[in-house]
């Protein structure tokens, strides 16, 4: 159907880990481009570790954190451990990272001033080439013998992260581009970014994150994805709503407002909870927010809506795999949606 290569990837969070190895088993099988695994230490298992592991399972996806924060480890830390992740893996890794969020929110902790947070990623960057960096007055050097350079990744869905990673990124994680208009606003602004650089857009690795879920009907894929609209609406409008390339109207503003008050950080992204749920109902943003955040349905209507992105400027997904039954609806999207694309 497409034209264009289009690569798929996927991310989730594991709590039962024999299980995600399984899981991971039939990614590999299926021919996934890329895995990603969450980092929030209070909410699901070490970014790190699992990995590790899923490096050794694995032959050829790209393997990362999806995405990890400047908060909990220091840069020699972190860029430690992807370096091993790179070696184990025989050169498939990346360093994905953002501001953080549960990771930062459930310890207490802020997220970095602007300054702070490009000094880190750098820093991480730098580390994994094998040079030495003085970072807050300090010099650091990774000593043992690394693999090949492990490429930073920047995550957002705003236009001053959008355009950083422009800037400075090997490859992007935008946050939502479930719309045709939200894979513009994302590539326009990687796009000022690169251009402010003197970089080639072309050259920078983008992939797009967007939640598909095949399902009998759209209303009940929505239905049984009202538990990560309210997670990540929380997450997506944490500091602003007017600068994420759609139009709220101020009364739906203040329904996400009310329900961003009474949301509950220890559910966050947890299928099998429904008091954050139960927000989306209450406040009236079910389907406002399921038509900007998610593509679900019989396979062939979510295959029309990819497509559509597609043309609109994406090549590369990520889609999140975050029901209670991850194995099942990763094999749906690898035997019904990925074939249309391949």
């Amino acid at each position: 159907m497409a034209k264009q290569q289009v690569l798929f990837g996927v991310s989730r969070l594991a709590r039962d880990l024999d299980e995600y190895l399984e899981w991971v088993d039939v990614c590999d099988k299926g021919g996934i481009d890329l895995i990603g695994f969450g980092d929030s230490q209070t909410l699901w298992a070490d970014t790190t570790a699992i990995l590790a592991a899923t490096a050794l399972r694995t032959k050829k996806a790209r393997l990362g954190p999806m995405v990890t924060n400047p908060i909990t480890r220091h840069p020699t830390v972190a860029a430690n451990a992807i370096a091993t992740i790179q070696k184990l893996s025989h050169g498939r890794a990346f360093f994905a990272i953002g501001p953080g969020d549960s990771s930062v929110y459930n310890i207490g902790a802020q997220p970095l001033s602007k300054e702070d947070y490009l000094s880190y990623v750098t820093t991480v960057r730098e580390l994994t080439h094998g040079k030495e960096v003085e970072h807050k007055g300090n010099k650091l050097k990774l000593n043992w013998e690394l693999g090949a350079p492990v490429p930073l990744w920047l995550a957002g869905d705003g236009p001053k992260n959008l355009q950083l990673a422009g800037r400075i990124a090997d490859g992007v994680i935008v946050g939502n581009s479930a719309t045709p208009e939200l894979v513009h606003f994302a590539n326009n602004n990687i796009r000022i970014g690169a251009e402010q650089a003197g970089r080639d857009f072309n050259k920078i690795d983008i992939w797009h994150m967007i939640r598909v879920l095949v399902a009998p009907t759209e209303a009940e894929g929505i239905e049984r994805l009202k538990f990560y609209l309210a997670s990540y609406t929380n997450v997506r409008f944490r500091k602003s709503m007017n600068d994420k390339g759609i139009s709220i109207p101020p009364d739906m503003q203040r329904r996400i407002q009310g329900m961003r008050s009474e949301y509950r950080m220890s559910e966050h992204v947890k299928h099998d909870t429904t008091y954050n749920a139960d927000l989306i109902d209450k406040w009236g943003l079910k389907e406002f927010i399921a038509r900007q955040m998610a593509i679900t349905g019989p396979p062939e209507h979510c295959v029309r809506l990819i497509q559509g992105l597609v043309e609109a400027g994406a090549t590369k997904f990520v889609l999140p795999q975050i029901m209670g039954n991850q194995i099942e609806s990763t094999r749906d999207m690898i035997n019904k949606i990925v074939p249309a694309f391949r």
